[in-house]
């Protein structure tokens, strides 16, 4: 029965392993430009980074493994070079010796063979087994007093070599039975063609191109492939992502949101080549993998408002000496002006405006008889900076006023932002005197600039960014009439 129990382990081990050969081979074939198999691996090319991103994705799909990557260089210097038809202004930049221009390369774990045509290397990628242990020293087992790495130790890896490869400036004019003296000279006269546009800017652009080694299942130790490798997996960094938004949407039950990455997961996979194992926690995570990620979010989403709160309740009116001094050019100078309806906006409650905001149109005034102070009206703005506004107080005199915007509200799956931070009381600061816009004008050109950061501090937590876009452009184009009115020969 020994026996017979260990042919049918056998029989389902080559059964595994020929289901993972052959989602692998699927893969090479579908994307790998010129393959080449040496040993255990298999090495080609594919052009784009959207082709390699997707042949990494569906690589990993098919073995049921990861490779996350563990080290990578990059020479950006051609980024700087000047663009096809930019005037250089009579400036050529030099040329590095570290992009120079080459037919073939055999150094690496990844030759590059010669294809007569000119490219100049870009950066190299190192990616390795995820089974591999994190450690360089093995730890040592306090039990039995030996070294173990508590996990396999696999040798797989994939190495991808980026070029930017000239195809407009190929060598390929040799004619019938070049002599190697004829070659050596056409690609002298490509070359130097290329450095010359490269310099003046004039070269047509290149082709981004990887070429990559990948491992054969035959190059993996020490631990399974396939279904078996499934239970190891951690969930999809884009399905992490839903349930973030599903959580600020207000959907946190559990079932609710599994329905939700069915439906992601679908959307992953429209063009992939080959279809997850139905072990694979990547693509169909476990209950406890989702309820682990909502219960991360609403923690997270926690967290934030009490930070929102805290920013609110702080006073950033400290001493003189904390306040930024920037150029008086850029800095905003505002002086007392007739109020105008805005935009709708909400009044706080310190105020003794009670805690329900009611919508306020673009169109009409923002403006509540105040119960608790000598205020008769109140006007709320949602701007990007604060604003000096004169207030009519009960004598019908008219002062000046500072509003401060603003706090940040998270209803369901939407970020608003509206006008419901600090007010400050008259006179709580002199900054707020009658006398601040003749007087100190230095003083308030600084104290607007602390309040214009302590708003980019809130604004920074907005994580509805078409929201905060929105509002920011609308601002924007409310602040431009406004200073003209303010201050109309600036």
């Amino acid at each position: 029965m020994a026996e017979a129990g260990s042919d049918n382990r056998f029989e389902t081990g080559t059964l595994t392993e020929n289901v993972v050969s052959g989602n692998i081979s699927k893969v090479l074939s579908h994307y790998l430009q010129s393959p080449e198999r040496q040993g255990s691996y298999v090495m080609g090319y594919v052009d784009g980074k959207a082709q390699l991103d997707a042949f990494l994705e569906d690589f990993d799909r098919a073995g049921c493994t990861g490779f996350p990557l563990r080290s990578s260089t990059s020479r950006a210097k051609y980024e700087s070079r000047p663009k096809p038809g930019a005037s250089t202004g009579g400036r050529l930049p030099r040329y590095a010796g570290e992009e120079r221009i080459v037919w073939s390369s055999n150094s690496g774990k990844v030759p590059i063979p010669d294809t007569d045509t000119p490219f100049i290397m870009s950066g190299t990628r190192h990616h390795h087994c995820m089974f591999i242990s994190d450690r360089k020293n093995p730890l040592l087992n306090k039990r039995s007093g030996r070294a173990t790495f508590g996990r396999s130790v696999c040798k797989a890896e994939i190495h991808v070599r980026e070029i930017r490869v000239f195809l407009d400036y190929a060598a390929t004019d040799y004619g019938p039975s070049p002599s190697s003296n004829q070659k050596a000279a056409l690609r002298k006269r490509c070359v130097n063609r290329l450095t010359s546009d490269l310099r003046c800017g004039k070269a047509s652009p290149p082709v981004l191109r990887y070429h990559i080694r990948v491992p054969l299942p035959e190059a993996h130790s020490d631990h399974p492939l396939g279904e078996a490798a499934g239970s190891v997996q951690k969930v999809h960094p884009a399905l992490i992502s839903k349930i973030g938004q599903l959580v600020q949407a207000g959907i946190s039950d559990f079932r609710d949101v599994q329905q939700y990455l069915k439906a992601c997961t679908e959307e992953l996979l429209e063009n992939a080549i080959v279809r997850p194992y139905p072990t694979d926690r990547r693509y169909h995570p476990l209950m406890k993998d989702i309820q682990n990620h909502v219960w991360r979010f609403k923690f997270k989403l926690k967290e934030d408002q009490a930070r929102i709160i805290d920013l609110e309740e702080h006073d950033y009116l400290g001493s003189m000496d904390d306040f930024p001094m920037a150029d008086p050019r850029d800095s905003v100078t505002l002086s007392s002006m007739s109020t105008q309806p805005l935009v709708g906006g909400g009044l706080h409650p310190s105020l003794g405006y009670d805690d329900e905001m009611e919508d306020i149109s673009d169109e009409e005034p923002c403006s509540r008889s105040n119960v608790a102070s000598s205020f008769l009206q109140q006007h709320t703005i949602q701007t990007g900076n604060p604003v000096a506004i004169d207030c009519v107080l009960g004598d019908g005199s008219t002062i000046p006023y500072m509003l401060t915007p603003v706090e940040m509200v998270s209803v369901g799956s939407e970020t608003e932002i509206s006008t419901a931070g600090v007010q400050r009381q008259l006179g709580t600061t002199p900054m707020l005197n009658n006398s601040f816009l003749d007087d100190d004008v230095e003083y308030w050109q600084k104290a607007a600039m602390a309040e214009i950061e302590r708003l980019q501090a809130l604004t920074s937590l907005c994580t509805n960014a078409a929201r905060l876009k929105e509002v920011s452009e609308r601002v924007n184009q409310m602040w431009l009439s406004l200073k003209k009115e303010v201050l109309p020969n600036d």
